[in-house]
């Protein structure tokens, strides 16, 4: 297969080989693959078959960038990944278990780009599920050959994609989705000012970005939105029970501010 040039850029004919496999996975049945396939006299088993299409599954929290964190660093050990303020602890852990330099920085794609270009990252990623290759790509994200990369790294191994989810750190944690408070546009980043200064008196505070406090067991995320009238919050924790207790810690503090509303917090 003769390589594929897209916005200037030649992608290596295994990468192609695997897009079209994940094309496979999403439009046609196990039948038709078999049939299409032996159209072409290519005998397959429908158990190799099943090792291809069979092992997508959902994609959440950063795992996926930890899939391919792994393998960028087996080549470039000691390198940068760079995520934003959002994501799992466990894909710190992660980072520093295959040897990289996890970077925590600012949400948005075009932060972590910058990011990314000033710190020679190869890899860099959002909670959205943006990934940014600057490995054999020229470091910006694009679907298609996001997708090879993973049929890729499936193909090198006989492990599943379930099975590989599963050992990542971030399926010990338990978290919630982005949650986004209704708060005065002009209190909101004063707000989160507060809250700061009330957390730095107890906890360790990451401030790259709003304030994500450390609680040790897990963390509390509070941002202020750059172009909406929210405020912006994420927990997680290493069960279900702490996490209820820390989101209810951070609403605590967030209703001595009677510009922000609160939501009512499941027992």
């Amino acid at each position: 297969m003769r390589p594929l040039s897209y916005s200037g850029y030649r992608f290596p004919p295994e990468i192609i080989q695997h897009a079209i496999w994940l094309y496979l996975r999403f439009t046609l049945s196990f039948r038709d693959v078999e049939e299409l396939l032996a159209e072409r006299g290519i005998d397959v088993s429908h158990e190799t078959i099943r090792r291809w299409v069979v092992v997508f599954g959902p994609m959440i929290d950063m795992k996926l960038l930890a899939l391919y964190a792994g393998e960028v660093l087996e080549k470039r050990p000691g390198s940068p990944i760079i995520f934003e303020v959002k994501c799992s602890q466990g894909l710190v852990e992660w980072i520093e278990q295959k040897g990289g330099t996890p970077v925590m920085w600012k949400a948005g794609h075009s932060l972590i780009k910058a990011k990314m270009r000033e710190t020679g990252a190869p890899l860099g990623g959002e909670m959205s599920g943006h990934m940014f290759f600057a490995d054999e790509f020229p470091g910006y994200d694009d679907a298609l050959y996001g997708a090879g990369r993973l049929l890729r790294l499936l193909a090198a191994s006989e492990t599943p994609l379930s099975a590989r989810v599963r050992s990542l750190p971030q399926s010990k944690y338990v978290a919630t989705p982005e949650l986004r408070l209704d708060c005065a546009d002009a209190a909101k980043f004063g707000i989160v000012d507060s809250v700061r200064e009330y957390y730095r008196a107890r906890y360790p505070v990451i401030d790259i970005d709003g304030v994500r406090v450390q609680f040790g067991d897990g963390w509390a995320l509070v941002r202020a939105s750059n172009t909406q009238p929210v405020l912006v919050l994420r927990f997680e924790a290493k069960s279900q029970a702490r996490l209820q207790e820390i989101t209810r810690d951070v609403y605590d503090v967030l209703a001595r501010f009677p510009e922000v509303t609160i939501p009512a917090l499941s027992t």
